[in-house]
């Protein structure tokens, strides 16, 4: 199976895209499709994300005390450089996230599961469940530029009106396609590894759990 077709079963048969995987692993496809898609999903959002991001850094600069002056200078200096630190920052951090998951899933695949995976399989399972969540953050790109605001979700805090709780910034975590995600991962860790999916997904369930929680009280404290 070619690699395209690998991408494409993901949506649809992803027990046939990992038991492909585990023959010969075509991560990197994904990955830069991945990659590809991320910076399309960007270049759509890029003045909302700005925006948001700016009104973060101000709300920051006011409880440090900083006066009007200092805050206009920093403004300015971020408007110069804002686009080309975007850019440079979200293309590190993307590979840095994409080896530590991974990293993860091996964790799991080899150590709790107890079975043998490869790092390359890791990175397979981890390519291949990202081209969902940003499949997800291009269908919700229209309705963000809409609304003006990045907080656009398919879950239980589409509910809730006070977006700055934790409560919302948790149920936003229980996106529909990071769910999604999420059984993408399980199929994939048991299909490489060849384990039965109830060996794995307690593993992987505890894991998103922890991660949504970590998530949420990182967005509470440090912004939106």
């Amino acid at each position: 199976m070619n690699a395209l077709s690998r991408m494409m079963n993901v949506f649809i048969s992803p027990q046939t895209t990992f038991e492909a995987e585990r023959q010969k692993p075509m991560w990197l496809f994904p990955f830069v499709l991945y990659l590809i898609l991320m910076v399309g999903w960007t270049v759509m959002v890029k003045p909302v994300l700005q925006q948001q991001q700016m009104e973060i850094a101000i709300e920051k600069m006011q409880e440090r005390g900083m006066t009007q002056e200092q805050i206009d200078q920093a403004v300015e200096g971020m408007n110069k450089m804002g686009g080309v630190f975007m850019w440079i920052s979200t293309f590190i951090s993307q590979i840095i996230m994409f080896l530590i998951v991974s990293a993860v899933w091996l964790f799991v695949g080899n150590i709790l599961a107890g079975g043998s995976l490869k790092f390359p399989h890791a990175m397979s399972v981890t390519a291949y469940s990202w081209l969902v969540v940003v499949v997800g953050l291009l269908i919700k790109a229209p309705i963000i530029l809409s609304k003006q605001t990045i907080n656009v979700h398919f879950s239980p805090a589409a509910f809730l009106s006070n977006e700055e709780s934790f409560i919302y910034k948790l149920l936003s975590q229980f996106d529909l396609f990071n769910i999604w995600c999420f059984f993408i991962v399980t199929i994939g860790i048991s299909a490489l590894t060849g384990k039965k999916s109830k060996q794995i997904w307690p593993w992987t369930a505890l894991l998103f759990l922890l991660y949504f929680v970590g998530a949420s009280a990182m967005q509470s404290t440090f912004g939106r």
